[in-house]
């Protein structure tokens, strides 16, 4: 079991209202303009990383070219956003049951036949890959910029994470969220394949469904509910997970999430809306609204509970199968409602 440090998960109700819904045409609009940190500058593009090539050297077994498929699929992806426009990408990818923010989940195609046409620029590309050990199932993160327009120099900045189904030879987008943050410092590189490793060492586990999973995002919420929410990430988080807040950079340091969520004590309370599991068990994701009600007992004074007031959050939760069999969250985001 992991021991973090102490770190109550009400704190999030200091993180300001963003509207973060990543690669969403024209939601994208609502996404605070960030300010470029020192040392990078609004005209870089984030393309600029070499894509990896596709017959890579290390890519000698199905697990790792079933890695590189996925990354390919989403440089494919921003490479039609950028020639044919973000919205007829989405539509080129999208599952049909495909689910974007908006501000809650909606079914993607179908918000997107609501839209209008813009002149806004999207570019993205991926610094991690991990798919399961049947290929059937992966998620990609990285960094993206969105511009109002193609030459603008305003720009805003974060990180995607996207969730992907493999349907026959083809991946489809199944779940797409953001995280905005000020532009960071540096670029990540773009995912080298040869990186990729299985979930699970790639064997098999015993069956665990997409039901069995929504039952394990209750339990997190029962605890977190019941006995706190440091008990609660202690037992259901992974010790190498990564974590997503609007404003800050994705981070896989256990003391950076512990000074981000110190600072206030609070109830929470997860709603699963949907949930999948890979073919070999060993890679699954769950989504829907998380509500947060402030402790009264830390918050005496009446300005204080203003700022802090019960709060409902969009989130995604990517679980695996650990070497123990346990299953833990091995990536965290979720993004204001407001």
């Amino acid at each position: 079991m992991l021991f973090l440090p102490f770190f109550p998960l009400a704190v999030l109700a200091q993180t300001p209202d963003h509207s973060s819904q990543r690669r969403a045409p024209q939601a994208l609009e609502q996404v605070p303009q960030a300010t470029p940190s020192k040392g990078s500058s609004p005209e870089q593009s984030i393309a600029k990383p070499p894509l990896p090539a596709t017959n890579a050297p290390d890519a000698t077994n199905a697990h790792t070219r079933a890695a590189q498929s996925l990354v390919d699929a989403e440089v494919s992806f921003a490479k039609m956003a950028e020639h044919e426009g973000t919205a007829a990408a989405f539509h080129g990818v999208l599952d049909d049951m495909g689910i974007l923010f908006h501000p809650g989940p909606v079914n993607g195609k179908a918000w997107l036949s609501q839209q209008k046409p813009d002149a806004s620029k999207l570019s993205w590309f991926p610094s991690f890959v991990a798919v399961s050990a049947a290929g059937d199932l992966g998620y990609s993160t990285g960094p993206y910029q969105w511009r109002p327009e193609a030459e603008s120099k305003q720009v805003s900045s974060g990180h995607f994470v996207s969730v992907w189904g493999r349907k026959g030879a083809s991946w489809k987008l199944l779940l797409d969220m953001g995280s905005p943050h000020a532009a960071p410092g540096e670029a990540d590189p773009i995912f080298k394949p040869e990186k990729a490793k299985a979930s699970a060492k790639g064997e098999v586990s015993p069956l665990f469904s997409a039901e069995a999973l929504q039952t394990l995002e209750k339990e997190f919420s029962n605890t977190a509910s019941g006995r706190g929410v440091l008990f609660a990430y202690n037992a259901y988080l992974a010790a190498d997970a990564r974590f997503y807040r609007a404003g800050s950079q994705p981070t896989t340091q256990l003391d950076d999430i512990r000074k981000y969520l110190e600072s206030v004590d609070g109830i929470v309370k997860w709603t699963c809306l949907g949930s999948a599991v890979a073919k070999s068990n060993d890679l699954g994701y769950t989504y829907g609204i998380r509500e947060y009600t402030p402790n009264p007992i830390a918050l005496p004074k009446p300005e204080t509970m203003r700022k802090q007031a019960a709060h409902t959050y969009i989130f995604l939760h990517i679980w695996a199968r650990q070497s123990t069999g346990r299953w833990k969250v091995i990536l965290d985001i979720e993004n204001s409602m407001s």
